[in-house]
């Protein structure tokens, strides 16, 4: 077990080269990014969705095939292409290569490593928390959790679950409220809620329904001093006629103290290409932002968040 008292501040592992930036200067954080490409995806993980996709000749292919098929107003052709051109480079060196090319110079990135090998041996992986694209394999679970019993005693115990479809699952694996247990044992744990809820959350918050997940995060946040959320994969909603996710988002933010303090400014790079360039979702979101709001998510909030 790792003991917390041998641990060091986030700051003291940092690189010469990083600490000079930070001191040096006030750089924008991208929280929430991910540097992978196909050849870290199982072949099981395809095997369920497009096992075409298994052989790089066949991703090139498809490429060439969408490339072909381009025109002015086919949008998800050219962002699939997008996706897919990134997917298919031979390194994550090529992958960041690509990733700064198309950012602005004043930005960190923090990829987050996604172990996709671990859904298909004998261990459990959590991922995520946000949206109902959950995939898993059984229809029904028993998990292990820790209760109490009437002497206050610690009861290591088994819940049985079971679904009907893959959307059940979803909506049962990432909601917040899983981390619930998690945060009673550790209520100290630094915790990044990602996704904010995600796009058919905020469209019922939208709406005001008074039961979303993004209802039940600002809770957390209440709770727990050390909950966060962040923004990736909400930035393209931007640029979605009448979406009114941009002035849902404020207007939250403006209202709640908390939130604007708690809240992280991440693109989901490369996952986000399937709707919009980089460039383009993060400039048009940010720029639409007041410039003490988008500090809050790309400098002060980040900063506090990562310990730096």
């Amino acid at each position: 077990m790792i003991d917390a008292k041998n641990l060091k501040h986030p700051s003291q592992n940092l690189s010469e080269e990083l600490k000079s930036m930070l001191e040096s200067g006030n750089p924008r954080f991208d929280v929430h990014c991910h540097l992978f490409t196909r050849d870290y995806i199982p072949d099981n993980y395809f095997h369920l969705r497009l096992p075409w996709l298994m052989k790089r000749r066949m991703l090139r292919r498809l490429i060439r095939i969408l490339k072909g098929r381009k025109k002015e107003d086919d949008t998800w052709t050219q962002h699939a292409t997008d996706l897919m051109e990134v997917a298919g480079k031979n390194s994550l060196a090529e992958v960041a290569a690509e990733m700064l090319q198309q950012s602005e110079a004043d930005f960190l990135y923090c990829p987050l490593m996604m172990d996709m090998t671990q859904a298909f041996g004998k261990s459990t992986v959590t991922t995520h928390c946000g949206g109902n694209t959950t995939r898993v394999l059984a229809n029904a679970f028993e998990l292990p959790f820790r209760r109490y019993d009437s002497q206050g005693c610690n009861v290591d115990d088994l819940l049985s679950v079971s679904f009907k479809n893959d959307t059940e699952k979803g909506l049962f694996f990432s909601d917040p409220v899983r981390w619930l247990p998690v945060l009673e044992r550790f209520p100290k744990l630094r915790l990044n809620l990602a996704h904010f809820g995600g796009e058919e959350e905020w469209k019922r918050f939208s709406r005001n329904n008074p039961n979303t997940w993004v209802h039940r995060i600002v809770s957390m946040m209440e709770d727990y001093e050390h909950v966060y959320t962040d923004v990736s994969f909400l930035l393209h909603l931007t640029e979605k006629r009448n979406s009114g996710f941009l002035e849902t988002f404020e207007e939250l933010l403006k209202e709640k103290e908390l939130v604007r303090n708690r809240t992280l400014f991440g693109s989901d790079y490369y996952m986000v290409l399937i709707h919009e360039k980089l460039p383009s979702v993060t400039q048009n979101f940010l720029f639409r932002l007041d410039d003490t709001l988008e500090n809050k998510l790309t400098r002060e909030n980040p900063r506090r968040f990562l310990g730096l």
